[in-house]
């Protein structure tokens, strides 16, 4: 009984506060608060005699106040009333009748001025007076009688009219009675948008403007500021036409702002409020003033807001507004504890300059819902908070439209009038917060964590591409973790992810040498972000899609941004740079890619093949490429300490692999293979998988910075220069360095007084933690040279590996593989030869019967062999020199067939004839040239070594046995080399040439020739001219063009200019070595 007199009293308290309330709306308020009259009716006469008072002595009121939802506010017009004077009149004497009369009527004038006051015209003032002599002037009695009067009128009223209702629809016909059921709701429709700050509504009187042609009320906004305008004579923009013609205004909105309106009056005050949302009727006619602020603190000091906001957290009202919210199932969280103060100064001083007056979340509430609708619940509580004597200042629903960062949630700031302060209130989603330990989101530190590294960023014009990626992507985290995006765009983003445990990130090359703690301690944001991602994206091993949509998200920032694309941003980047780097290079060298396609395992053995041993019966021999790959995944064993030292001395010589083996013997051939096998078997990210490195020695190594060879090669396939130091470190490699024995003079030549020889030493292989396979032609080098350059003088127990000829099985099996690729790629017109074919044909010619023994010689052999069987006899010795130029020939006619065929596609008529005899004449001049400068070249190298060899040569005789070295069989080989240049071209020729060289310059006639020709301005033109078109033959008459070669030229201008282009960058390519060789 006590809570229902308080509640009443406290609403007739509003009442009471409420002045501008007319009669008729009391009256409705009282019946609407379903109070007990009987302990209300006392109070409420003393509140409206106490009204009675007030309104009989107070001025007019110019603005009138109309409180509505959202609240509204109605300024009317004001009505000024002044008191006329009255003249003084002489008191006449009256009878006593009359005086007794008199003073009967004056009897309840106090009285009846307040029941007047609260009936209105519903009750005359004869019923008042009448009532009020028969309850002997207890106005509590007539109040009573009038409300229950008055109560039972409104309950018959409703019965009457809900009767009368029933009435209209029972005589309705049946389409009208569903037309009532289903009535349709119309709303006015309303052009602009409603933003904080003031907003005016009124019509456009532009004929040509859409808005004003449907009547349509259009909203402007002024935003925060102090505006004055006449109702019917203002000057606004039209949000839809852009032109100043809205010129009367009917209502005003103050939205999300501190404001103040008022009618231009002597006699009128001004209406302030903070309420998010004011609207008020413009009566048109008058002048009015309007005021708009941003909602500000009113604290004194940085202290005095801490205090004043801890006060009103713990406060009476705000527990309450928390209790009634708990009460529906929804979580409330109150912060531990406020802002620390060295976060909050910073705060301010980043975000408001300073002024601590614009800060509102020093201490936070945060309201989580299961569900929308739950939500959309406990905002509406909460924007009801004057019933908890708490006023609702601003709203900004960043739930359905999205806010800077895109975090979804709703904002409310509530005043607090008994501390003087605001206190800001978060309600969204369990689904959507990060708050730590009601939060779903994985890893929900990094949001936010993310967003304090780059909040009071204020980057450098360099930084700037930076900071608005950093923007972007904590919006994209913010969408996934908020679902701004669907969660089937999640999923396909999730699907992306790949853990730091498969593809192993890189650390940026710009915290090289760097502490993380360091790094954090500078003032150097785009830093601190390369940590922060490099971190994160390391330790963040997500399960849930969110997760590992996010992770995606981060990572592909971090590789774009922080990695700078031109770095691998991992160790699964690296390898696929290298793998396709390695694709290209063997696009380029068609023979090993043909050879990969019949590859054959070819056999080994720890000492090299002789004639006297028998290939055909090779027990002891092994597979090469399987021994190879045992000794790369040699698993290790738990041994001892001392055992452990031993291991790594061991390991340490065994990280080297020797690979001999004769010319075309299959070095380059089986160490591709093994190149694709260790790709096939790499597993993306494994710190301990090996990745391959394909290194050509004579293309790669530079006897200058030789320490720098697999930089160099790594950048020369497209590994960046600044992350070649964090791939040492964090990644294996398998270096197969290929072609020693042709960079054996260049090495031996520049470093001769170098006392370190070992490769490993002079290359800084042990930097890397890498095994190595090196090649080497037998018999290049010496014992010695082995020993001290291949092996190391330390080493004892590097693997040497000597490859063997093909057996005869080999050699059949190598066939059944190569007809199939012959069939496939047309390698020789002669697709339709059978296994048996080519076996029957070699035994024929018993000297290519044994040079099939060898890789590289048997694939040319059976590429030439129906060539050579049409040309020559059975028991014909064929020698090398006819199988290469077989195979020349070959060569030249397929590729002249290919351009032919090219140029027909372009309707240029050709003659392939002359074209293979320039092809054929450029060939050999070059081939000329070539060995003319070899000869050159390698007699200046042979003076200055011949010493250093003979030395080296005397000291290693006794090792010749343990090596195998054979030195009759190293000249015999030597001297079957020169045999086969010299019977290549004519010998008259060769001699001819090598006698005209003029032993003082070197130079011979041919080379003078080309020299001049060089130096012809036009010599490109005239070399394809000679070589491409036909030596002086009439265009006209068996050139390779045809009479409408002039047509042709004007209609394929661009591809017979980008012909020319190639050809002279080629000259000019050729041009330039000569000069190096000079």
């Amino acid at each position: 009984m006590y809570q229902k007199k308080k509640k009443c009293r406290t609403d007739f308290a509003e009442i009471d506060m409420k002045d501008d309330k007319s009669s008729l709306e009391l009256q409705n308020e009282v019946f609407m608060k379903h109070v007990d009259l009987k302990h209300c009716v006392s109070f409420l006469v003393k509140c409206d005699v106490r009204k009675a008072n007030k309104y009989v002595k107070q001025e007019p009121v110019p603005v009138e106040k109309e409180t509505e939802k959202p609240v509204e506010k109605e300024i009317e017009k004001p009505v000024v009333e002044k008191e006329i004077e009255k003249p003084v009149e002489k008191e006449i004497e009256k009878p006593v009748e009359e005086v007794k009369h008199e003073i009967e009527q004056n009897k309840y004038t106090k009285e009846m001025k307040a029941l007047t006051r609260l009936s209105g015209d519903t009750i005359s003032g004869e019923e008042l007076r009448r009532q009020l002599e028969e309850s002997n002037g207890n106005v509590s009695a007539v109040i009573e009688k009038i409300v229950f009067k008055l109560m039972n009128q409104h309950i018959e009223t409703q019965g009457l009219d809900k009767e009368n209702k029933i009435k209209d629809i029972e005589e309705m016909e049946p389409g009208e009675k569903s037309k009532e059921k289903l009535k349709k709701e119309e709303e006015d429709e309303k052009v602009g948008e409603i933003k904080p700050g003031i907003n005016l509504q009124g019509h456009c009187e532009n004929n040509k403007c859409l808005a004003s042609k449907g009547r349509l009320l259009v909203w402007i906004n002024i935003g925060f500021a102090e505006i004055s305008f006449v109702s019917d004579k203002s000057n606004f923009e039209c949000p839809d036409c852009r032109e100043k013609t809205v010129t009367s205004i009917t209502k005003a909105m103050f939205y999300n702002s501190n404001h103040s309106i008022r009618a231009r009056n002597d006699n009128t005050r001004a209406v302030e409020d903070n309420n998010y949302q004011c609207t008020y009727t413009i009566i048109s006619g008058l002048s009015y003033e309007l005021k708009a602020k941003k909602i500000r603190q009113f604290a004194e000091s940085i202290e005095d807001l801490i205090d004043r906001s801890e006060q009103a957290m713990n406060s009476k009202e705000l527990t309450n507004l928390v209790m009634e919210l708990q009460k529906y199932d929804i979580t409330v969280i109150k912060p531990p504890n406020l802002k620390g103060n060295d976060r909050l100064l910073e705060k301010i001083q980043a975000d408001y300059d300073g002024d601590f007056n614009q800060v509102f979340d020093i201490g936070r509430f945060t309201i989580l819902c299961d569900n929308p609708n739950k939500l959309q619940a406990a905002v509406a509580v909460i924007k009801k908070a004057d019933q908890f004597n708490l006023i609702v200042s601003e709203d900004k629903d960043f739930f359905n439209k999205q806010s800077k960062t895109h975090h979804r949630f709703h904002n409310i700031k509530l005043y607090v009038p008994k501390h003087k302060v605001y206190v800001e209130m978060q309600a969204t989603l369990k689904n959507f917060t990060t708050l730590e330990g009601y939060t779903t989101i994985e890893n929900p530190k990094l949001s936010h964590s993310f967003y304090e590294q780059i909040r009071a960023w204020k980057p450098s014009p360099e930084e700037e591409e930076l900071k608005q990626a950093s923007d972007e992507t904590l919006i994209k985290i913010n969408d996934i973790i908020c679902e701004w995006i669907d969660t089937k765009e999640i999923k396909k983003i999730a699907n992306r992810y790949k853990p730091h445990s498969k593809i192993g990130i890189l650390k940026p090359p710009q915290l090289k040498g760097i502490f993380e703690k360091d790094v954090n301690l500078m003032d150097n944001t785009p830093l601190k972000l390369s940590q922060f991602s490099y971190d994160q994206l390391c330790t963040f091993n997500p399960e849930k899609e969110k997760g590992k949509a996010i992770h995606v998200i981060l990572f592909e920032y971090f590789r774009k941004y922080i990695m700078k694309e031109i770095n691998p941003a991992s160790r699964a980047d690296i390898a696929s740079i290298l793998k396709e780097s390695r694709k290209k290079e063997l696009e380029e060298d068609a023979a090993i890619f043909q050879a990969l396609e019949t590859y054959i395992p070819l056999q080994a053995n720890n000492y090299p093949f002789t004639d006297n041993n028998n290939n055909n019966n090779n027990n002891n021999a092994y597979d090469c490429y399987q021994y190879i790959i045992d000794l790369l995944e040699k698993k290790e064993e738990k041994l001892s300490e001392e055992e452990e030292e031993k291991q790594i001395k061991i390991e340490g010589e065994q990280s080297v692999i020797i690979l001999q083996g004769k010319s075309g013997g299959g070095k380059s051939f089986i160490l591709s293979h093994l190149e694709q096998s260790l790709w096939e078997k790499y597993i993306d990210g494994d710190s301990t998988s090996l990745i391959p490195v394909y290194i050509s020695l004579p293309k790669y190594y530079n006897e200058i910075n030789e320490t720098q060879i697999i930089s160099q090669a790594l950048q020369m396939k497209q590994i960046n220069k600044d992350i070649i130091e964090i791939i040492r470190e964090n990644m294996s490699f398998v270096f197969i360095l290929d072609g020693f024995d042709e960079i054996f003079d260049k090495y031996n030549k520049y470093n001769k007084n170098n006392s370190d020889k070992y490769f490993c030493d002079r290359f800084n292989l042990s930097e890397w933690n890498a095994k190595i396979i090196v090649s080497c032609r037998s018999h290049v080098l010496n014992d010695y040279d082995i020993k001290h350059i291949l092996i190391g003088e330390d080493n004892t127990k590097i693997p040497m590996i000597y490859l063997w000829p093909f057996s005869k099985m080999q050699v059949y099996d190598y066939i059944d593989k190569f007809i199939k690729i012959n069939k496939k790629n047309l390698i020789n017109d002669n697709s339709n030869w059978t296994t048996q074919q080519y076996k029957e044909t070699l035994k024929n010619y018993p000297n290519l019967y044994k040079m099939i023994e060898e890789p590289f010689l048997l694939r040319m052999i059976l590429t030439v062999l129906p060539s050579l069987s049409y040309q020559h006899t059975i028991g014909t010795k064929i020698s090398k020199a006819q199988v290469y130029e077989a195979f020349n020939e070959q060569w030249v006619d397929i590729h002249v067939k290919d351009v032919h065929n090219k140029l027909a596609e372009l309707r240029i008529q050709t003659n392939p004839k002359k074209i293979k005899f320039a092809f054929q004449q450029y060939c050999q001049d070059l081939g000329f040239e070539i060995k003319i400068f070899g000869e050159i070249f390698n007699n200046n190298n042979n003076n200055n070594n011949n010493n250093n060899n003979n030395n080296n040569n005397n000291n290693n005789n006794n090792n010749n046995d343990l090596y195998g070295t054979d030195e009759q069989t190293f000249k015999q080989q030597s001297l079957e080399e020169e045999n086969v240049y010299d019977s290549t071209y004519p010998q008259q020729l060769v001699r001819k040439e090598s006698n005209t060289i003029n032993k003082d310059n070197h130079q011979s006639p041919r080379y003078e020739r080309y020299q001049e020709q060089f130096n012809t301005t036009n010599f490109t033109e005239q070399r394809q001219k000679e070589k491409v078109i036909g030596s002086g033959a009439d265009m006209n008459c068996g050139g390779i063009f045809g009479e409408d070669e002039e047509w042709i030229k004007r209609k394929h201008k661009k591809q017979i200019d980008e012909y020319k282009e190639a050809l002279e960058a080629q000259v000019n390519h050729q041009k330039k070595k000569r000069w190096r060789h000079e």
